[in-house]
């Protein structure tokens, strides 16, 4: 789509590649690498599951990552606080 189109970019929630096997998930990424004067931008839930040069791609192109002590306005909403329990 994004090749036909006029865009500039794309956004992709993990939810898009839910029914896309993790083992093909590296020839999406690759598709999207190779597009010329466009741009990807997905956010991913994990990305541990996904297999082969995916793992490669995803690492060597991560702009932000909000995990790890990195979350957005310094917290994780999944942990719960002493304060909230």
């Amino acid at each position: 789509m994004l090749e036909f189109t006029q865009l500039p970019a794309i956004a992709h929630d993990t939810i898009v590649f839910k029914h896309i096997d993790r083992v093909y998930m590296s020839r999406v990424l690759e598709k999207y690498i190779g597009l010329q004067n466009k741009q990807a931008f997905i956010a991913f839930d994990s990305t541990i599951t996904y297999v082969g040069n995916a793992q490669n791609i995803i690492k060597d192109k991560t702009v932000l990552s909000l995990s790890d002590g990195n979350e957005l306005f310094g917290s994780s909403w999944a942990k719960r606080s002493s304060a909230t329990e």
